[in-house]
């Protein structure tokens, strides 16, 4: 399991700039990024390390427009059908995907990033995910191996 912070933003010119010079200044590395907008006003999710001071800097910066949440990490060959792979094992275990976006890592090793509509859903899912011989990232190996 691992952790993103997700940062409620409008969508102006500059907002992703204004969360990575934040994290920038305090030599706080993005591992990950996922950007959308929705109309006038947007998110970025952010799986960043060091994990607690990213977070520490984006809630004092953001407050109430800044949350954490775990999410799952999915490490796989960068090949076609590895996506497929997990979530056709979270389709029959019947669990719905909030929102998913996926990196690279430095051996070009694809970590796909899954957050769940529902928390409760996690221990659940993290099981038939490992149970189905899927590999999964967690704090201790991070999204580099």
């Amino acid at each position: 399991m691992l952790k993103q912070i997700t940062v409620c933003i409008p969508n102006t010119p500059g907002q992703l700039a204004e969360v990575a010079s934040a994290l920038a200044d305090k030599d706080i590395n993005i591992n990950a990024f996922h950007l959308a907008n929705m109309g006038r006003s947007g998110f970025v999710q952010v799986v960043c390390a060091p994990h607690a001071l990213a977070c520490q800097v984006l809630l004092q910066k953001y407050q109430n427009r800044a949350f954490e949440s775990d999410i799952i990490g999915v490490r796989a060959p960068n090949e076609p059908g590895q996506l497929l792979k997990a979530v056709d094992i979270l389709k029959q275990q019947y669990i719905n995907i909030n929102n998913s976006y996926m990196t690279v890592d430095a051996d070009g090793v694809a970590i796909i990033l899954i957050e769940l509509e529902y928390a409760a859903d996690l221990e659940r899912a993290l099981k038939a995910l490992k149970k189905c011989g899927i590999e999964l990232v967690d704090e201790s190996s991070g999204l580099n191996g």
